[in-house]
């Protein structure tokens, strides 16, 4: 990541192409602050805001199929660490809305499993032993679904929604 960001052609890319590493710099975050990774000095990952994100990578929170996904499911995991319940009350209406209308179990199977799951959080007033048996019968559905013979983009999971799920429940 450090290494693509200081390429003296980076700032040349195309927005889209530059919005694409603003979305892998959240999920580097996500994993930091959660300790899952170290980064080489501490310096790294500082000045990341959840707020600022969101304008950030406006092409692709427009995009209603794709990273979009990846967007809306990195800022929960951020609010969450941060125990932002109230903020993120307010998101899972949207992510609920986004649902609705934009994923469906032929395009986005793991996708619309997976936000059920996020879904069932506010569901279970943030309690894991609620949350995880409300999750249960999609969790259950998602891990006989891999990824490499799922019907979507292997770009939507920048992380494995497996994992992002065990993530998310350490911090319930």
């Amino acid at each position: 990541y450090n290494e693509v960001l200081q390429n003296r052609k980076f700032p040349k890319l195309h927005s889209n192409l530059i919005e694409v590493w603003k979305i892998y710099e959240a999920w580097l975050h996500v994993l930091i602050v959660s300790e899952k990774i170290v980064p080489k000095n501490e310096s790294e990952q500082k000045n990341f805001k959840v707020s600022r994100y969101a304008n950030e990578v406006h092409t692709y929170f427009k995009d209603k199929s794709g990273l979009n996904i990846s967007i809306m499911v990195s800022q929960i995991a951020l609010l969450l660490i941060q125990k932002e319940h109230d903020t993120i009350l307010d998101k899972m209406e949207a992510i609920a809305k986004y649902k609705d209308r934009y994923v469906n179990k032929e395009d986005n199977y793991r996708s619309y499993l997976f936000i059920n799951m996020l879904l069932t959080i506010p569901k279970a007033y943030f309690k894991r032993s609620m949350i995880e048996e409300q999750a249960d019968k999609y969790k259950k559905i998602l891990e006989t679904l891999p990824l490499d013979i799922a019907n979507q983009s292997a770009d939507i999971e920048i992380l494995p929604y497996e994992d992002i799920w065990d993530l998310l429940l350490e911090y319930t």
